[in-house]
């Protein structure tokens, strides 16, 4: 069963969660 879909954003090297180099990849419609 595959997941479909639209990706929003991405932002790399996000430091948000704290230390370390960090993906964040934002879905659109996501629950």
């Amino acid at each position: 069963m595959a997941v479909t879909a639209t990706i929003l954003n991405i932002q790399r090297f996000s430091l948000h969660d704290g230390p370390g180099i960090r993906t964040t990849v934002f879905f659109k419609g996501c629950p």
